[in-house]
C-alpha cells in the first residue's frame, strides 16, 4: 500500500505544470484576457514569446513610436494564470519621468493575473515610465 502511494506521487510530479487540463485558459485566450484587463499592451504580438516592436506613444504626438523588443510571458500555478507583458527599449530613444539620467535599456512589465478559467483576479505593473503613458 505504501509502495502505491509513493509511486502515485512520483509519476503526479512527474506532469508538466504547464499543461492546458479541462477548464483551463488557452494561451491565447489568456493574452487577449490580458489585452483587455491592461488595454495600453495592445500593441504587443498575440502568442508568447519575445519579438521586436513599435512602442506607441502618448501625449502631445501621437501616432509616434520608439523601437523596442515585446515579451509575453505565461505561467501558469494551480490557482492562477499569470500573463507578463514586457518591453524594452533605448533610455535613448525615450526617457520618461523619474527616467532620466539612466542609459541603457529601460523595461516596464505589466503582469495580469487571471482564475484558470480566465477572470481577471488583479493587475499590478512595474518598472520604468513607458512611452504609452506620455499624456
Amino acid at each position: 500500500m505504501r509502495t502505491a502511494v509513493l509511486v502515485g506521487c512520483v509519476l503526479a510530479a512527474a506532469m508538466p505544470v504547464a499543461a492546458v487540463g479541462a477548464g483551463a485558459i488557452s494561451d491565447g485566450s489568456a493574452i487577449r484576457a490580458g489585452k483587455r484587463a491592461v488595454p495600453v499592451v495592445g500593441g504587443f504580438p498575440d502568442t508568447p514569446g519575445t519579438r521586436r516592436c513599435l512602442i506607441s506613444m502618448g501625449g502631445p504626438r501621437p501616432g509616434s513610436s520608439v523601437k523596442g523588443v515585446c515579451r509575453i510571458e505565461i505561467r501558469r500555478g494551480d490557482s492562477r494564470v499569470r500573463v507578463m507583458f514586457t518591453e524594452f527599449w533605448n533610455a535613448r530613444a525615450f526617457t520618461g519621468p523619474g527616467s532620466h539620467g539612466r542609459a541603457g535599456t529601460l523595461r516596464h512589465r505589466w503582469i495580469v493575473d487571471l482564475a484558470p478559467g480566465g477572470a481577471v483576479l488583479g493587475t499590478s505593473e512595474r518598472g520604468a515610465f513607458p512611452p504609452q503613458n506620455v499624456r
